[in-house]
């Protein structure tokens, strides 16, 4: 589920601010893209003389979380630039206008054609000995409170552009771009679009140090890098659950077509040993751009859930998300029913193969993968079971109150401010849920926030950032969805289970309805298992610093109650 709060997301491995040239098409550039039911997506370019002394490229798309997008027949002649981008069904044209200093072009994809003009980006004319000086590693300790996380700031200036990206150690995220950073004298400015933050702060007279704040989800602290890496360094990373090739099963890469929404989907299936026909089981992940692995600060929790369940004879299937990894498609715009018509695609796919029974497959959902698993049994009657892992049975509205209530509250937050806070997000759900239209609940939204300015800190970078999430299709929609109907007509064997350090979908909250839209399923079973947060893993106290310094992926509990439940119906 979404959440608010100091936490970063590794899942872009590189942004680079740099400065273009004028007239030709070396350099880094942006543009941004209108597009139906996803509003402006921006475009960043970054085109290079590869070794051939050709020119090359890749894309990234930063309000989709993709980075490192491969470009091929890159080309610029006569004051037009050209390129192609299979790995996603679309083409970029474009005219140099001296005028204007950028490329005037279109972007087609999928068959429509939408306008996309490109401008040069960079470190806002900062002259490239300011950042030579800065060039190097930073190390900082981030004091929220009750989380103390070690960032390290890379600035690389050994090449023709500069690069800046940061590591969050303790969250086990890194490559977090910094999507551009400003100067001004010993004044310097960072911003990371990726989490919505950004860091202000001063640069020291002897150049050692750069002292600052740190400005996240409305909230000030302040942050001193240095060069030294006392106590701030990277341990090294123990994930003792991975599994390791070769493994004792077959692999395979596959991919498919979701004929609704025009989107290829791309992931692994995993099949046991011999000729079958197998059980199986689709994997739908939780909110958030994730891959097939639904990776999280370095745990693959749908990569160890598979190999559980594979080596004890069941099939999987485990997917990308529309428009990432390999899956072509946009992420941006799409909605939980747009998530459930993908995995109803693959529902279709396992049920097409030889290798699978297609009487006994069923469905994983986590999450948010939780709420679309009910709505594609509840079509496809010939789903065989359904598994619900942190599965929400609250309406949006009020999971984002819970859930925004428990998350501060861990942080220390005092009941007075608690309350006051979740009155404010009541105000603000209801806005963005009665007005007659996207804009104008933005705008209901943010004069409630600018009103609470006082009483939490907000700053109105931190309000534009609030309100930009929450104007997001996926947003509105999650606000109104209520999945108390879709779980009260499953008709299917369901095994639901929830962590007691639960955070995210708190089993207090959620699993009294579940029991109530349950009780007439002859065959459900609802768990809380004792001591789990929202990825499963064994937990202090849920909170989502704890995800990447906790070793353990999945707990064994875990999987070991929902492959014998499984088991128990695929006989």
């Amino acid at each position: 589920m979404k959440f608010w709060h100091v936490v970063f997301a590794g899942f872009l491995n590189v942004l680079i601010a740099a400065s273009a040239q004028a007239q030709e098409p070396l350099g880094d550039w942006e543009g941004s893209l209108t597009m139906p039911n996803a509003g402006k997506l921006r475009i960043v370019a970054f085109l290079r003389n590869g070794a051939d002394g050709r020119l090359s490229g890749t894309l990234s798309s930063p309000d989709q979380f993709a980075a490192g997008i491969p470009l091929t027949s890159v080309k610029a002649e006569a004051g037009i630039l050209t390129w192609d981008v299979p790995s996603i069904h679309a083409s970029y044209r474009g005219a140099w206008d001296a005028t204007a200093k950028r490329w005037k072009g279109n972007w087609t994809q999928s068959g429509s054609t939408f306008a996309l003009d490109l401008s040069g980006v960079g470190p806002d004319g900062a002259a490239p000995e300011a950042w030579a000086e800065l060039s190097g590693d930073w190390y900082g300790l981030l004091d929220a409170g009750a989380a103390r996380l070690r960032l390290v700031f890379h600035i690389d200036t050994s090449g023709a552009k500069t690069l800046v990206v940061m590591d969050s150690i303790d969250q086990s995220a890194t490559g977090i771009p910094v999507g551009s950073v400003r100067r001004s004298g010993m004044s310097i400015r960072m911003d990371l679009p990726s989490i919505r933050a950004a860091f202000e702060a001063v640069l020291a007279t002897d150049k050692q140090s750069i002292n600052g704040v740190w400005m996240q989800g409305g909230v000030n602290f302040p942050l001193v890098l240095s060069r030294k890496p006392e106590g701030v360094s990277a341990p090294a990373m123990r994930r003792p659950q991975m599994p390791v090739k070769p493994y004792p099963y077959r692999e395979e890469d596959v991919a498919y077509e979701n004929p609704a929404a025009h989107v290829r989907l791309a992931g692994t299936l995993t099949l046991p040993p011999g000729p079958g026909p197998f059980p199986a089981v689709l994997l739908i992940a939780g909110s958030g751009p994730l891959d097939r692995d639904e990776t999280i600060f370095g745990h693959k929790g749908f990569l160890v859930l598979s190999d559980h369940l594979t080596r004890l004879g069941i099939a999987v299937l485990r997917v990308d998300k529309r428009g990432v990894g390999k899956s072509t498609g946009l992420y941006a715009g799409a909605t939980t029913l747009d998530f459930a018509s993908d995995a109803e695609a693959g529902f279709a796919f396992l049920a097409a193969r030889p290798e699978i029974d297609a009487k006994k497959i069923g469905l994983i959902g986590h999450s948010e993968g939780g709420l679309i698993a009910p709505l594609i049994a509840n079509r496809q009657h010939a789903v065989a079971f359904v598994v619900l892992l942190a599965a929400p049975a609250l309406p949006g509205d009020e999971m984002v109150v819970d859930q925004a209530s428990r998350f501060v509250r861990v942080d220390g937050w005092q009941d007075e401010r608690v309350q006051s806070n979740a009155a404010m997000l009541r105000k603000v759900t209801a806005a963005l849920m009665t007005a007659p239209s996207p804009s104008e609940g933005s705008r209901r939204a943010q004069e409630i926030m600018r009103g609470a300015r006082d009483i939490h800190g907000l700053s109105d970078e931190a309000i534009a950032a609030m309100i930009r999430q929450w104007s997001t299709t996926w947003f509105r929609f999650f606000l109104s969805y209520d999945p108390m109907p879709a779980l009260r007509s499953l008709k299917a064997p369901v095994l639901a289970i929830t962590g007691s350090n639960d955070l995210q979908v708190a089993p207090s909250k959620n699993l009294p309805p579940l029991r109530e839209a349950l009780a007439r399923n002859q065959d459900a079973e609802i768990s809380e298992l004792p001591r789990l947060n929202h990825l499963f893993q064994t937990a202090d106290t849920g909170a989502i610093r704890e995800y990447g310094q906790i070793e353990e992926t999945f707990a064994p509990s875990a999987l070991a109650l929902i492959s014998k439940w499984i088991a128990a119906r695929v006989k």
